[in-house]
Order: structure tokens, then sequence, then C-alpha cells
């Protein structure tokens, strides 16, 4: 199974060891990312990216994973910040969700009001969620998930020394 994610940026600036410009994940052609904000931190991006990478192991949950993607998108959404209007109680509590199935945090500013999640299973399934009109669902290994961020990170850190 190939995998069609992408790490896009930009440099726009640099300042006292700051590196600042704009980021994007492309998965499958849509691109999750605020093309407006060229003030993203890439030098926190980059950080974020490297704890995911090391710790990607505490986003499995094989119980989560076997959900479809609506209800494991809503369950993991309620627990960070609370239900909505529609739904009056969370469907199942879940553990560290912020800490284990978030990824928004990774594109820093870029990602605000972005909801960007991942949840893997004990075989090497990878489900990565986000909301955009409706829930959307890329599914693939994550090993190949781990190694298309390995690769960025690599990137980034090459174009970062020589900006």
């Amino acid at each position: 199974m190939s995998c069609d994610i992408y790490l896009r940026w930009e440099i726009v600036q640099k300042v006292s060891g700051w590196v600042f410009g704009r980021f994007f994940i492309d998965i499958s052609g849509l691109s999750i990312g605020n093309i407006n904000d060229d003030g993203v931190d890439l030098k926190g991006c980059l950080n974020w990216l490297d704890d995911f990478i090391a710790n990607s192991q505490r986003c499995i949950d094989d119980d989560l994973f076997l959900m479809g993607s609506d209800e494991l998108f809503r369950s993991i959404k309620d627990e960070i910040y609370g239900p909505d209007d529609s739904a009056k109680e969370r469907a199942v509590a879940i553990k560290d969700a912020y800490g284990r199935f978030s990824f928004s945090h990774v594109g820093m500013s870029s990602f605000d009001g972005e909801l960007v999640f991942v949840v893997g299973d004990s075989v090497g399934g990878c489900k990565i969620l986000w909301w955009d009109d409706s829930v959307r669902t890329y599914e693939t290994r994550m090993e190949e998930f781990i190694k298309v961020l390995a690769v960025g990170v690599a990137k980034m850190r090459a174009e970062f020394l020589t900006a």
C-alpha cells in the first residue's frame, strides 16, 4: 500500500534562530492548513513531528480503530472538546484522547481550527481522520505514515540549516 500523504512548507522569514512560514499536510490531494498563515513556527512543527514519530505507539487502540469513521471522529472530538449540542453525552470514554490521538498541534497555528486525529491498531493499520465539511478518513499502514513524516522531517532540517 502506498501512502498518498505529503508534508509541505514554505519558509517566509528567518529571525534570530526562528524559522517562520507556511505548513501543510496534503492527504489524497486535499490540503490541511491555512494558506494565509505565513507566521507558522516551522521549528515548532518540526519538534512536534519528531515527538509524534518517536511516540506513535501511543495512538494504538484496537477497539477505537474498529469504529466507523464518523463515530471514531466524534468520540475523540467529544472527549477532547466536549460534546456539541447534538450529542448530550460522550459515546465512549477515552483516556488521554488529546495526547494519544490529536495530530492538530503538529501544524502549529496553520492548523488552528483544524481537527486531525490519528488512530492505529496493533497490526500496523493507521487511520487519519479530519474534518472538511464532513469526516474524511485516509487509511494506510502506520509504518508508511511514519516514513513519510520522517522523510519530511529530514528535508525540513536540511532546508532550515541552509535557509
